[in-house]
């Protein structure tokens, strides 16, 4: 329980488990490297992150669950938002992160984090953190965030229309951008499966300048890469 406390791959393992009956996820750089950056994240040592995974390769378990779940259990303040490309997506990932919440294992480990609200859309703790779930088709209530978290922000079957590209993109620029509580420490972690050059991260990245951190694991590597990981003996501080 210690490790769960401190360590956030080892968390992303246990979540993991947690929400497939049981089964263990083998140790991997690939999980490992996610942990990296997203441990960054919580430091304020990135504030833009950019994860692009393939489908199924533990993306929304690890940026969207087991990373808000760990940070609120660190820090119960800390405020995020979530967003996806549809409601249904959203519900399904506050699902998975209650169920977290709920069990004996996460209140073992955090025993501190207690909710004071807790529906489909909205969770939030006694010291006024939490996590507040919307879609790119919904409207964001006029509170700010300390962590968004935006997941998979279109729909597979929509990127390759250009207005449905453009509108994402301009909700990006002109919504969620100034939601951030404190515009020195807020950050933004983008998680999504490449599907188009003008996609959301192709909008993003599309200047030399960008600000923006990319991890970039494509599902069948062209060019070798190497990636920071967590070391697995090396607990957090």
């Amino acid at each position: 329980e210690v490790m769960l406390t401190r360590m956030l791959d080892a968390f992303i393992s246990k979540t993991f488990q947690h929400l497939n009956d049981g089964q263990n996820v083998k140790p991997n750089w690939l999980l490992d490297t996610m942990a990296w950056h997203l441990d960054q994240v919580e430091r304020v040592e990135l504030k833009r992150l950019i994860i692009n995974v393939p489908p199924r390769h533990l993306k929304s378990i690890s940026a969207s669950v087991a990373f808000p779940a760990f940070v609120l259990g660190r820090n119960p303040g800390t405020t995020f938002t979530l967003v996806c490309y549809s409601q249904e997506l959203g519900e399904k990932m506050m699902r998975d992160l209650r169920s977290v919440l709920a069990s004996q294992w996460y209140r073992r480990a955090f025993p501190d984090v207690r909710l004071t609200k807790n529906t489909s859309s909205e969770i939030v703790t006694d010291r006024n953190g939490g996590v507040n779930m919307t879609s790119v088709e919904g409207t964001l209530k006029g509170i700010g965030s300390d962590i968004i978290i935006v997941d998979d922000p279109i729909k597979p079957g929509d990127v390759q229309s250009e207005a449905e590209r453009k509108r994402v993109n301009e909700w990006f620029s002109n919504t969620l951008f100034s939601r951030l509580n404190d515009k020195k420490t807020g950050r933004i972690v983008v998680a999504m499966q490449r599907l188009h050059e003008d996609d959301v991260t192709g909008y993003l990245t599309a200047s030399p300048d960008h600000g923006w951190t990319v991890l970039k694991v494509p599902a069948i590597a062209d060019i070798e890469t190497s990636h920071p990981v967590i070391g697995r003996s090396a607990p957090y501080i």
